[in-house]
Order: C-alpha cells, then structure tokens, then sequence
C-alpha cells in the first residue's frame, strides 16, 4: 500500500490529481482478498489499473510535448518499458505472487518516478513559465501619463 505523502506533490495540479488516483486505484486493488475466488475481480481491477496508467502517460507526454520538455525522449522510454512490464505481469497472472509482483511495479514505479522524472518535468515546466512571465514584463509598452481633465 502507497500512503500519498504532500512530499510527492509536483506543484502541477493535473498530475498531482493523476498521480494520487493511480495511488488510491492501486491501493484499492492491494486491499482486495486473494485467493481464487478473487482472481478475476482483481485482474479486472489490475486491467483497469493498466488503462488508468496509459491514459495518465498520454497526458503527462501531451503536456511534456507542449511546453517542449527537452528530455521527452527520455520519459517516453519511461512509459513505455512500464507499461510493459505491466502487461508482462498482467500475462503471468495465474498465480497470487503475479498479483504481488504488479503491485510491487506500480509502487515502485510511483513513487520513484514522481520523485525523480515527473519532479525534473515539473522543475522545467516552472522555470519555462517563469522565463516566459519576464520576457512578457520586459516587453510590455509603459503606459503613457495620463492628462488631467481640462489641461493640455
């Protein structure tokens, strides 16, 4: 189980948002019972899982693609060999320790990437909105003085 800690919050409310409901959904599946009878409810839930993970890739890499994050490449990787390795585990689902061993990936993968690759994403996403506000400020006309009623 994940406890979301104000330490793993980015500062970009749409990923923090993303990143605390891959950590609820995960833990919701962490707590299901095991055994055979549970099987199929958690594989449906690990399944699910998976969809929330590609959809949270294709935004994070849409924002990534939009600010011109220069290590995208790099981060695209990232997403790929995760969902990977996720539908690997998702193949190998005919026993309990497949189970365990997808939660142990999405635990790891959360909280190690946010730390690392979604902080340096959020880093250059700030710097880029700071140049842009200063480049915007240095550029702005100076208004002109404004003229007193009735004198010229």
């Amino acid at each position: 189980m994940i406890e979301w800690r104000d330490t793993m919050e980015i500062g970009v409310s749409a990923i923090d948002a993303e990143h605390r409901h891959l950590i609820e959904f995960a833990n919701l599946v962490a707590r299901l019972p095991k055994g055979r009878s549970q099987r199929l409810a958690t594989m449906n839930l690990l399944s699910d899982l998976r969809e929330l993970f590609r959809q949270h890739f294709e935004q994070e890499e849409d924002l990534m693609f939009r600010v011109e994050y220069p290590k995208v490449d790099k981060h695209l990787l990232m997403h790929c060999t995760m969902m990977t390795q996720f539908d690997m585990c998702l193949q190998n689902s005919e026993h309990d320790s497949s189970v365990l061993d997808t939660l142990a990936l999405v635990t790891d993968w959360i909280v190690n990437h946010i730390k690392t690759e979604d902080t340096s994403l959020a880093s250059f996403i700030f710097q880029r909105r700071q140049a842009v506000a200063l480049a915007k400020a240095k550029t702005k006309p100076k208004a002109a003085p404004k003229q007193v009623a009735g004198k010229r």
